[in-house]
């Protein structure tokens, strides 16, 4: 277990790099764990649901202090939300309708047969 949450968090990390790279700026590779890890632990308090605010402006004043130009740091960080919090949950969202959807098919009674109850009874 401890592995795949090692691996969870360097991928998400690598994301977080991708999304700084992605919008031009240069990544700051030895500023990049402690800058990550405060937003980790800003998430992990739960003032907010999903850190929501906090996360992003943690980041952004990380990134700003390792030398990030203003706008390219916020720009990395919304991209890295956008896909590390807000495509998950659109993901989370579409399972949940699904399985919500086929629980009502197994729950809900089927017209046909009802009728066909109410028939013979």
């Amino acid at each position: 277990m401890s592995a795949l949450a090692l691996a969870n968090w360097l991928t998400d990390a690598g994301v977080f790099a991708t999304s700084i790279y992605a919008v031009g700026a240069s990544v700051p590779w030895q500023a990049l764990l402690l800058v990550y890890g405060s937003g980790v632990l800003v998430r992990s308090l739960g003032i907010t649901p999903g850190g929501l605010g906090l996360v992003e402006g943690t980041l952004c004043l990380g990134l700003v202090a390792s030398g990030v130009h203003v706008g390219l740091a916020l720009a990395s960080v919304l991209l890295y939300r956008m896909i590390s919090f807000w495509m998950v949950a659109g993901a989370g969202w579409v399972v949940f309708l699904f399985l919500r959807r086929d629980r009502r098919s197994l729950i809900s009674p089927n017209p046909t047969v009802t009728d066909q109850l109410r028939l013979d009874g």
